[in-house]
């Protein structure tokens, strides 16, 4: 049986190709970086968080008709996207890692 998609399904996929696209741009720079200039990996952490924060805080201001008004649930929108993101990505590193640990031990 063939299921079809919905235009806004095929749209949802596409924005989300598109995201993860940019977000592996965001990566590549942070990971040339790190090479390039020897930083310690904590402070491209930061820089990174850091410049999150102030450019989902101009998408805020922007997309708001009220930013003090919508402030709160702004904030609290972000921190969970935040941490969603975060959590599931974690879990892909730490499974990454045991991956790695079984392939050393079958090497040994």
């Amino acid at each position: 049986m063939v299921t079809k998609t919905t235009p806004e399904e095929e749209e949802d996929k596409q924005n989300q190709k598109d995201i993860f696209d940019l977000a592996n741009k965001f990566i590549a720079l942070a990971n040339n970086m790190s090479q390039k200039d020897k930083k310690e990996f904590w402070k491209i952490g930061t820089a990174f968080r850091y410049a999150a924060a102030r450019y989902s805080s101009h998408e805020s201001a922007v997309g708001s008709q009220d930013l003090l008004k919508d402030r709160d649930e702004l904030e609290n929108w972000m921190a969970s996207q935040f941490k969603t993101m975060l959590i599931e990505n974690m879990q892909q590193q730490i499974a990454a890692l045991k991956s790695k640990d079984q392939t050393d031990e079958t090497l040994q």
